[in-house]
């Protein structure tokens, strides 16, 4: 909007208000004021935030994420995924995993067992 430190102020001040407002609000999802300003300054895709914040995702949607993206070739993200994926489950393995799931068919296993390997998870 403007250079103005006081201008600054003032919007960092509605944008907190607008965030505490629309958290009341029943059925959104709203990411939390220190949150926000941590992109302040910065352009940023907001679905790729969204795709990153710890509560858009449980353990297993991040996994899922992972192989995901590696089978679409997408590496560096797959990768970026992975390595948050295993700050939460350190002793993920591949070989541990695909042992104790339940298939409907061998190529949907291995489907999944070749993206994370892409994506670089332990094996």
């Amino acid at each position: 909007m403007s250079n103005d430190p006081d201008q600054e102020v003032f919007v960092d001040g509605l944008t907190e208000d607008l965030i505490t407002d629309l958290s009341r609000a029943s059925g959104l999802f709203v990411i939390a004021s220190n949150s926000v300003f941590a992109y302040k300054g910065k352009h940023a895709d907001v679905r790729r935030i969204a795709l990153r914040r710890p509560e858009t995702y449980r353990a297993t949607s991040r996994r899922l994420l992972t192989a995901s993206l590696a089978r679409l070739g997408r590496l560096d993200e797959a990768r970026t995924e992975a390595q948050l994926f295993m700050m939460s489950n350190p002793k993920f393995t591949i070989r541990q995993w695909s042992g104790s799931q339940r298939f409907r068919d061998e190529e949907l296993r291995r489907h999944f067992v070749e993206g994370y390997r892409m994506a670089g998870l332990p094996q």
